[in-house]
């Protein structure tokens, strides 16, 4: 996958825009991207709360 990855980032937006996509289209899927990557984020920070609350106990 793409995300956290700069030369996966970098050869996909190279074959994007070689293959004719469009730039507003290139950047819709980089916010989904980063859309699906704060998810995760926020998923995984609530559980490593979880587990800070669980070892305090």
């Amino acid at each position: 996958h793409i995300t956290q990855c700069p030369w996966c980032i970098e050869a996909h937006v190279a074959r994007a825009t070689k293959a004719g996509a469009p730039d507003q289209e290139i950047g819709e899927v980089i916010f989904v991207a980063m859309a699906m990557a704060a998810g995760a984020a926020w998923s995984h920070g609530g559980l490593a709360l979880q587990c800070l609350e669980e070892h305090q106990a």
